[in-house]
């Protein structure tokens, strides 16, 4: 009689160590859910102080909390300040959530943090035939100035289309071949730049287009069938930048392809 009364203890006790996990992650979600939109109102953000004053948990549990956080992206402790900040993927989540949204809409949270990041101006542009028209821009006031919005550019080594054509079938390439000319390029050298980009996942044209101007891009693919629609990057004005910097906008941008790349995926999933 005894054993059964302590096989059903057992079982309660499994029942509620159960039932204890799943409140216990309920509420850090709560919490973390929390933070974020406590830190979504602050614009220069808060210390850790501030937030403990607003959010009583103990101190070691603020921490672990903040760090998970930051470690996701949903939240970044500033380096000069110390103070915690709403984070990048918290802000392109909160911006691409639900509805029917036009894609420069989905992808201009990525475009501002580029820019935001690199303190360069970045724009997005989308092929259409044998061209690239801007859909999105953010521009900073020293830096470069782009055409209006839906503007065309004809310009066949602008590095915003070039980086879009290294990821287009092989027998769609083939159609742009008459235009290498225009670079002064050879089709097999050309054809080698295609493929550094592809392998590399951005392309650099620093001259062809414009001497006074570096572009630094990479592609955007669809999330639809997973085609090469367009490309994110910058446009740096030539004077005065270092290897160093050259070579951050270089990570930078390609993070940010990347990025806009996999949203797109998850919007039109969540439309499926």
């Amino acid at each position: 009689m005894l054993l059964p009364i302590i096989k059903a203890g057992a079982r309660l006790r499994g029942v509620e160590m159960i039932m204890t996990e799943e409140k216990q992650k309920l509420m850090g979600l709560q919490r973390g859910l929390g933070l974020i939109k406590l830190l979504s109102a602050k614009p220069n953000g808060c210390s850790f102080n501030e937030i403990q004053s607003i959010i009583d948990l103990p101190s070691p549990t603020l921490s672990r909390l903040l760090k998970a956080l930051v470690q996701a992206e949903y939240a970044v402790k500033n380096p000069d300040t110390g103070r915690y900040e709403v984070g990048d993927e918290a802000v392109v989540l909160a911006r691409s959530i639900l509805g029917s949204i036009p894609r420069e809409n989905i992808l201009k949270p990525v475009l501002e943090m580029l820019a935001k990041r690199t303190g360069e101006s970045g724009a997005y542009f989308e092929i259409d035939g044998d061209d690239v028209v801007i859909r999105a821009k953010m521009e900073h006031a020293e830096s470069f100035h782009y055409m209006p919005l839906f503007g065309r550019n004809r310009v066949f080594a602008h590095g915003f289309l070039q980086v879009i054509v290294a990821f287009l079938p092989e027998e769609e390439q083939n159609r742009f071949l008459p235009k290498v000319a225009e670079m002064g390029l050879s089709q097999k050298e050309w054809r080698k730049r295609m493929a550094a980009a592809k392998e590399n996942y951005y392309y650099i044209d620093d001259g062809e287009s414009n001497n006074s101007t570096m572009r630094i891009t990479s592609p955007v693919f669809s999330g639809n069938d997973g085609k090469v629609i367009g490309s994110i990057g910058l446009t740096i004005l030539q004077g005065g930048i270092t290897e160093a910097k050259k070579n951050y906008c270089i990570e930078v941008v390609t993070n940010s392809g990347r990025q806009a790349s996999n949203l797109l995926r998850e919007y039109s999933a969540s439309k499926d």
